[in-house]
């Protein structure tokens, strides 16, 4: 009888744990330790000590290009690793000061920021939160790995609301933001963009929790010792 398949976002949590670990690399049991300490199980996880040995076994087969996606965002070194570009080296550690006195310390995760840099791209002169709340969204449909969903039935697909969202620009002026409203209360010519990241899909949680940062201490501290010692590679 074939094995369950353990959940994907379960998958990443161990990943993450494994790859930014600081100094010896933690067993399988550690990993599915933490895991049960840190995350609200829920019908697919966390996994055991023995699916984690696995999961931790197929990703050290992986490329060392593949296995860098579970790192944190570090400048410069996610920069010389060619995990994100350089031109969004500004913009990136913008982010890491904003967030700063947040939870998360600064800490931010390669799928966030990779977003974070996109949203960038379309939203010049937005506001670092407002960004912030795309790219959010934005790493939810790539890490989610299927097609985003609908809002509600029969209303235009959610990647079609930002789309507008973004086009109308209504975080630039107060007649940008009447214009905007004016569109959709008016002349319905589309949905309002309201995030979608705490929808269906679990991997959600993943994604959530990716956008929040390490929230425990201890994360917190292993986070800051990486930080260090990945300066000191460079």
């Amino acid at each position: 009888m074939a094995k369950p398949k353990t959940a994907t976002h379960w998958v990443d949590r161990a990943r993450d744990i494994f790859q930014n670990a600081v100094g010896p690399k933690p067993s399988g049991e550690k990993i599915a330790e933490k895991l049960r300490m840190t995350y609200k199980a829920d019908a697919t996880g966390p996994p055991s000590g023995r699916k984690v040995r696995d999961i931790i076994r197929e990703h050290r087969k992986l490329l060392p290009s593949k296995q860098r996606e579970h790192e944190y965002f570090t400048w410069p070194r996610s920069m010389r690793l060619g995990l994100l570009p350089w031109e969004a080296s500004r913009d990136l550690l913008d982010l890491v000061r904003y967030r700063h006195d947040q939870p998360s310390k600064g800490v931010i995760a390669l799928p966030i920021a990779r977003a974070y840099w996109r949203a960038c791209q379309a939203m010049p002169g937005a506001e670092i939160d407002e960004k912030y709340k795309v790219a959010t969204q934005l790493a939810w449909w790539e890490v989610a790995g299927e097609k985003p969903p609908k809002e509600a039935k029969g209303a235009a697909d959610s990647t079609e609301s930002l789309h507008w969202y973004v086009a109308y620009a209504p975080w630039r002026s107060d007649e940008d933001k009447e214009i905007y409203n004016d569109q959709i209360e008016l002349y319905g010519a589309f949905e309002e963009f309201k995030p979608t990241i705490t929808t269906r899909n679990e991997d959600a949680s993943y994604v959530a929790q990716l956008a929040q940062g390490p929230s425990t201490e201890g994360e917190l501290r292993r986070a800051a010792q990486l930080h260090a010692l990945r300066k000191d590679e460079e």
